[in-house]
């Protein structure tokens, strides 16, 4: 079996959603029936991860937790990860390093909703990209 992991970046302000974000994350928010994290989770553990990382800004970390807990609900192993202050994509994903060592396969989705029909990207040295084209 392959060892996949998974990270999810659910940092960020949500400026745009202020002022609904004043008071939680905007991974926490609701969408349609469940909040919005929930979908880069589910898109992580049907690819086969079962140790996911979640990174997040101080401000809602626990609020994370709470939530998600250890991720035994879903049948996988939640580690949390604190981006102390705003240091972009780069800096967020340098705080898992470690938890990336060892691994064959890592996906990293950018905290937002994962659509099913996302393409499959190969590229050279094993790292394949899945997307979604957005129009303009």
């Amino acid at each position: 079996m392959k060892n996949i992991k998974g990270v999810i970046l659910a940092g960020g302000t949500g400026s745009r959603l202020y002022p609904l974000t004043k008071v939680t994350n905007k991974h926490l928010l609701p969408v349609y029936n469940k909040p919005m994290v929930y979908y880069p989770l589910k898109t992580l553990t049907d690819a086969g991860a079962k140790d996911i990382v979640i990174i997040s800004g101080p401000g809602h970390a626990g609020h994370f937790l709470n939530l998600l807990g250890s991720g035994k609900e879903f049948n996988v192993r939640l580690k949390y990860e604190i981006q102390d202050e705003a240091g972009g994509i780069a800096q967020a994903l340098s705080l898992c390093e470690d938890f990336a060592e060892h691994t064959e396969h890592i996906i990293v989705i950018l905290g937002g909703l994962c659509p099913k029909s996302l393409r499959i990207q190969k590229i050279s040295y094993g790292t394949t990209i899945f997307h979604k084209l957005q129009p303009l």
